[in-house]
């Protein structure tokens, strides 16, 4: 059997694996079915494919059969020849082409034709949201690497800004509007005012004070003019003198106007209240003239983020996914537009199978170990993409009374011949 698009078992030899005396399959079709009753083997013969072809990390610590000293699998593909074999805690593995020439690292091959789900493909359903997306991505060659930077940057940044969007929407909030003056009044010439209205006063007091004392030496002279007639006449002259600077200082006073000093007064008190209006007024300002720029930048950053998220969702639309109907996002993966684990179980194996097919392109063989979970739409779904993508499936399922497939008994194929040397097993086969 020749296959371009990917290599398949044309023939399985196992001998002591497990619970395998020893079986020989040439499977037909594109499903494989292992079936019989639980303890007889079938799970040893897909064990025996995995431990062949998958290497040491599918390899348990004792792979040999109870009561025997060594094992071997022997996979024909349709190129290759992979032969494994078990003595004691030795193993060898060899791979050869079919005209006998061997590859020097074998194991290395076979890494390379094996996919990461080709010995359980339906472990893709069980996976968490965030291996299936890591693994999808990985199915279709995106690399989201750079866009998820630039993506975390921004919400970070993001994150910043509204952190100081919100404080100045709280600060404003506890910043009451007020009507304040629309410029701020001078306290320096109000001040000034106040002092030249404070010298003005005492000037005027100290004016009224020496009209007062020179009106008392005036009486006190002419008392003295009629006590003392040999002074008279000095007095008469110290009278009109003193009369003299009294109708001066007369004229003075009447020309006198006093400052209102508590008008001057209420108007610094007033001054103090408007300035403090307007520096309220200017500090709420500047509360708003931030809550913009702030509220602008996480606009600004939002509309980056989602730039980004919509570049990725191109991405992913353009990708070649290997299901119709099957994306992704950052929460997990969706078919038919719902999240994956909201889908039917045909659908989930139907998607579960691609994505195995699709991990391993160079080897067209996949196991299925819970077969019998299947109901007769999933079989025929698995049936249906196995043919569809050249794909051999390896099925094994607990044997309902129907002798359905290639039948395990006691670590035979039901009706195969086995060696001569064990009677009893070749009576149980019969």
């Amino acid at each position: 059997m020749s296959n371009t698009n990917g290599r398949r078992i044309t023939q399985l030899t196992a001998e002591n694996v497990k619970r395998i005396h020893a079986v020989n399959i040439t499977p037909d079709g594109a499903i494989v079915q292992i079936t019989g009753q639980n303890g007889a083997g079938k799970s040893s013969v897909l064990d025996s494919i995995a431990y062949c072809l998958g290497g040491k990390d599918e390899i348990p610590s004792r792979p040999i059969r109870e009561g025997a000293d060594e094992a071997r699998v022997v996979i024909e593909l349709d190129d290759l020849v992979v032969t494994r074999r078990w003595k004691g805690d030795k193993t060898y593995l060899t791979v050869e082409s079919k005209d006998g020439a061997k590859f020097p690292s074998p194991q290395a091959m076979l890494d390379k034709m094996v996919g990461d789900l080709s010995f359980d493909p339906l472990a893709f359903s069980r996976m968490s949201a965030k291996d299936q997306v890591a693994t999808l991505k990985s199915v279709a060659g995106l690399d989201f690497s750079e866009l998820d930077r630039k993506r975390l940057y921004a919400y970070d940044e993001r994150t910043i800004v509204n952190r100081k969007l919100k404080d100045a929407n709280g600060a404003l909030a506890n910043t009451p509007a007020v009507e304040a003056p629309a410029e701020a009044v001078s306290m320096a010439e109000l001040i000034e005012q106040q002092n030249t209205a404070i010298k003005q006063d005492a000037t005027n007091n100290k004016v009224r004070a020496d009209h007062k004392l020179w009106k008392t030496e005036a009486d006190r002279l002419a008392k003295a003019r009629k006590q003392a007639a040999i002074a008279l006449a000095e007095l008469d002259e110290d009278i009109r003198e003193a009369h003299a600077s009294c109708t001066t200082l007369d004229k003075q006073v009447e020309s006198l106007r006093d400052p209102d000093l508590d008008a001057i007064a209420t108007k610094i008190a007033g001054a103090e209240e408007a300035q403090e209006k307007v520096r309220a007024a200017a500090q709420r300002a500047e509360l708003v003239a931030q809550r913009e720029q702030h509220g602008e930048a996480s606009d600004a950053l939002t509309n980056r983020i989602d730039g980004i998220d919509q570049k990725k969702l191109q991405m992913v639309r353009d990708a070649n996914l290997p299901v119709e109907g099957l994306g992704f996002d950052e929460d997990g993966i969706s078919f038919n537009g719902l999240p994956f684990d909201q889908a039917s179980s045909a659908e989930q194996l139907r998607v579960s199978v691609a994505m195995g097919t699709a991990l391993n392109p160079k080897l067209r063989v996949m196991l299925i170990r819970d077969g019998s979970l299947l109901d007769k739409d999933s079989l025929t779904v698995l049936e249906e993409m196995a043919e569809k993508s050249d794909t051999q499936v390896w099925l094994e399922r607990v044997s309902d009374g129907e002798d359905v497939g290639i039948v395990i008994e006691d670590g035979y194929v039901r009706g195969a011949e086995v060696a001569s040397e064990n009677p009893e097993a070749a009576a149980k086969a019969k």
